[in-house]
């Protein structure tokens, strides 16, 4: 099975709250490291974020290969995660019949200049699950905001307990794709092909340039996904996806279960 995790977030140009990137925060800081991220505040100082949503994800999976996605909140994360370190041994006892994976996702906004948009949705696996396949991501946004594809950039990095792999990818990396209406992606690794090396961490980021559709628009909608494929008897990784749903569609033999989560930010004033 596959499950899918997505963020959307909607903003516009003037926003009364300023928020800003905290590097003590793991997302935010593969903000602050990315290359796209450099580049945009280097040509323009004065760029603004103006929106921000973070989720965690746990992904369960039982002996019956049942797939069981709950959305948490940053907090609620954290009290969740209290709760399995105080009763190690419940947990121990859940993983012998199940796997289990936490995964944080958010997807930021700037007004970076005249007329354009700097976006990026960010993951990082804070549990990497057992099932290590070739994973996907997305970054998208709705058609008030058509992304420049030759602005789009990405990154994957895998930790493993032998070395760390990095990928970077940009849209002349031939599986850098249009998956949909206005929304694009890439199959990125999870698992390593060696038995003497396994996955301990698995992050990155994708990020674009868009514009307004017309001078009259003043808001509009940007998501990014994460699709984690479970199991599946096609070894293809082509894929698409659905902007109205938010949902992956992949291959014929492997099937599909999603997870979405959105939230619409009132951030412009007309």
């Amino acid at each position: 099975m596959i499950s899918c995790l997505s963020v959307t977030s909607s903003f516009a140009k003037n926003a009364n709250t300023t928020l800003e990137l905290d590097s003590s925060n793991t997302l935010d800081q593969i903000v602050l490291e990315s290359q796209s991220y450099k580049d945009m505040i280097k040509n323009n100082h004065d760029a603004k974020l103006l929106t921000r949503n973070e989720m965690y994800y746990k992904v369960e999976i039982d002996d019956k290969n049942q797939v069981k996605k709950t959305a948490y909140s940053p907090e609620e994360y954290k009290a969740e995660l209290l709760k399995e370190q105080s009763n190690e041994y419940t947990t121990y006892s859940q993983s012998l019949s199940k796997s289990y994976g936490w995964i944080d996702v958010a997807i930021y906004g700037w007004y970076y200049s005249s007329e354009k948009w700097f976006i990026e949705f960010t993951y990082n696996w804070t549990k990497v699950p057992s099932t290590q396949l070739t994973d996907a991501i997305v970054l998208g946004a709705d058609s008030n905001l058509p992304i420049y594809t030759e602005t789009i950039q990405a990154s994957h990095t895998v930790k493993t307990d032998v070395r760390t792999l990095s990928y970077n990818y940009d849209w002349s990396t031939p599986d850098m794709k249009s998956r949909g209406a206005n929304a694009y992606g890439i199959n990125v690794p999870l698992g390593i092909e060696t038995q003497f090396e396994t996955t301990q961490n698995a992050h990155g980021y994708i990020s674009a340039i868009c514009t307004r559709s017309t001078t009259n628009t003043q808001s509009g909608k940007i998501y990014g996904s994460y699709g984690h494929r479970q199991i599946g008897i096609n070894p293809s990784t082509s894929f698409s996806f659905s902007p109205t749903s938010l949902s992956f569609s992949f291959a014929l033999g492997i099937t599909s279960d999603e997870a979405p989560i959105s939230k619409v930010f009132n951030l412009f004033e007309s």
